[in-house]
């Protein structure tokens, strides 16, 4: 092994160091900061944590943050042994809109995983498959989530941190099966777009591909606009385009964060549904 340089600083030395800095920043006294550091050294001891702060080999690379336990995910849930013979009609329907409803009816092959009903309905709902999502009974409620879980040897993948099934092997047959049955799809946990996904019909096996079949309301929600309540202020501004005062436009605009009442439209305009693009993207799935 190569010896340090004379002076070299390594990251965990520059790393102490940092922390140390902004300690004083914030005006921590020796007393506050012995303290604490004897609380989280005791805790991490007893997770069995290793001290990101022990400079014993210094020439070791730096784990903190420590490296997450793994993940408690159930990946053999296939679903119904029949399922490829099968198909469902699914309606997806966004939660807290009314007057009309926003939702589309699909026709998906049984034998889909819940990752290929994810980009089914990011396809039939005009969204670019950019944010965390997840299928559970409530929104949020931890005690099932099915996603793809992160990988544990790229820090900075993309996925979930906590599952109890992963997307990629669980069919959507295990939860999807039955008339009347539901989940609940959760897509951005910023702006929480949130769907309804309940099983209208299971037939036998009508096509192997997915298809949009019918839909209410044809303004998508725009990626990264703000949710819900963004998306009824644009589409209560589209149906009152012709009727808006000017100062009425401009506040609109500036409310949504566009420059122009104009640029509002052109976005809303650009993101309208269109049912044979829609199941020209389906198809691939």
């Amino acid at each position: 092994m190569a010896k340090k340089k004379k002076n070299q600083i390594t990251p965990i030395e520059e790393a102490r160091f940092q922390v140390m800095v902004q300690a004083v920043l914030c005006g921590i006294t020796p007393d506050e900061y012995a303290e604490f550091f004897a609380k989280i050294h005791g805790e991490m001891a007893g997770l069995g944590l290793t001290n990101p702060f022990d400079d014993s080999d210094s020439e070791r690379e730096c784990d903190f943050p420590p490296a997450r336990k793994p993940q408690n995910v159930r990946a053999h849930s296939a679903g119904l042994k029949d399922a490829p013979e099968k198909t469902l009609k699914l309606r997806v329907q966004m939660q807290d809109v009314t007057k009309p409803p926003m939702w589309r009816e699909l026709k998906v092959p049984a034998d889909f995983t819940f990752l290929q009903l994810h980009e089914a309905i990011q396809k039939a709902c005009g969204f670019e498959d950019a944010h965390l999502w997840q299928f559970q009974r409530k929104a949020y409620d931890p005690e099932l989530q099915i996603g793809v879980p992160k990988d544990d040897s790229d820090p900075y993948g993309f996925g979930m941190e906590d599952c109890t099934h992963d997307a990629r092997t669980t069919g959507i047959t295990a939860f999807l099966a039955e008339k009347g049955q539901k989940l609940v799809y959760v897509y951005d946990f910023g702006d929480d777009w949130i769907f309804t996904v309940s099983v209208v019909d299971v037939v036998a096996r009508d096509g192997e591909v997915a298809e949009c079949t019918r839909w209410k309301c044809d303004m998508q929600p725009l990626e990264d606009s703000g949710g819900v309540w963004s998306y009824l202020q644009m589409r209560q501004a589209w149906d009152k385009r012709e009727s808006l005062k000017k100062k009425e436009k401009k506040d609109i605009a500036e409310s949504l964060g566009y420059d122009s009442f104009d640029d509002l439209l052109e976005a809303i305009s650009d993101c309208l549904f269109d049912p044979e693009a829609v199941n020209v993207a389906l198809a691939e799935i």
